[in-house]
């Protein structure tokens, strides 16, 4: 029976197990706008926090990050020492030729979506919610929806 750090160290990697499924192992020449770092929302703690996982497996394949979190985005580059992480001061600036918005932390701010917005910032209209706080009616609008569970 596994335990329950093994368990919440391979739950890190079902986001990343789902880029991997859409794009390939080769994420090169793809970036991606994360929103959230923190391990949890209104705090600046990234300890333990599936970001440092997600962004570690992107860059390990090639890709570049582009990130924005409310509070932990000091905390974060603290412990995350990476040329390919370029920091945003807003949600949207995030998403500014990236190919994909990838949802880690569950911020208040990050809820409603303004598809107008993504849809002319964003490569491509593709979301990976990795809290599962997006409506699947997201696809009407014509946006890929990757989530946990789904």
């Amino acid at each position: 029976m596994a335990n329950v750090d093994d368990v919440n160290e391979n739950q890190k990697l079902v986001l990343v197990n789902k880029i991997v499924d859409r794009f390939g192992e080769d994420l090169s020449g793809l970036t991606f706008g994360i929103w959230g770092l923190s391990f949890k929302p209104q705090t600046d703690d990234v300890r333990c926090a599936p970001s440092l996982i997600i962004a570690s497996e992107i860059i390990k394949r090639g890709g570049k990050i582009k990130a924005y979190d409310p509070k932990a985005i000091d905390n974060f580059r603290q412990n995350f020492d990476s040329k390919n992480i370029d920091y945003k001061k807003s949600k949207y600036d995030v998403l500014d030729d990236s190919d994909c918005l990838v949802l880690i932390t569950e911020w208040k701010e990050f809820r409603a979506l303004d598809l107008d917005e993504l849809a002319k910032r964003l490569n491509q209209k593709i979301i990976f919610d990795g809290r599962n706080i997006y409506s699947p009616k997201i696809r009407e609008a014509g946006f890929e929806l990757y989530q946990i569970g789904c």
